[in-house]
């Protein structure tokens, strides 16, 4: 090889290496993503009801969900599982948005809360989900729930 030849190829491995992003950029960014929602309240899965009573020391499949509530400080996010939807509702209402978020990150869903504190998601989740709430006063994030 000679002196151009090797000055050339050190030339494209500098080029080169100077288009890759770092892993450590990487991964800051990644982290700085999900500080995004820190200041979401969590609200927790208070209660889960089922359309059938599941029998103690019965070996059989879990029972499909019918409703669930979330509970925050000072709000509650109440859901009915409907053949294609989730209805919902904010206790006490209030107009606002919710997204379905799945674990990949992404917004599956959106929806309008009506003044009455009334939402429906169409189509049902297929995967583990969680849904972020926002209004006026709200910023609250769901745990993660599979249907």
């Amino acid at each position: 090889m000679t002196n151009d030849e090797q000055l050339l190829a050190e030339l494209r491995e500098a080029l080169h290496s100077a288009q890759q992003v770092p892993a450590g950029f990487i991964a800051a960014g990644k982290a700085a993503f999900a500080w995004r929602t820190v200041d979401a309240e969590l609200a927790a899965l208070a209660d889960e009801s089922s359309d059938s009573e599941s029998l103690a020391g019965v070996r059989a499949e879990r029972a499909a969900v019918r409703a669930l509530s979330f509970l925050a400080s000072d709000i509650s996010i109440e859901l009915e599982v409907t053949a294609d939807a989730l209805l919902g509702q904010l206790v006490p209402a209030r107009p606002g948005t919710i997204e379905l978020q799945t674990q990949d990150g992404g917004v599956e869903h959106a929806a309008t809360i009506d003044e009455s504190g009334w939402f429906a998601i169409r189509p049902l989740p297929s995967s583990m989900f969680r849904l972020h709430l926002r209004t006026a006063t709200d910023n609250v994030i769901t745990e993660w729930v599979t249907l």
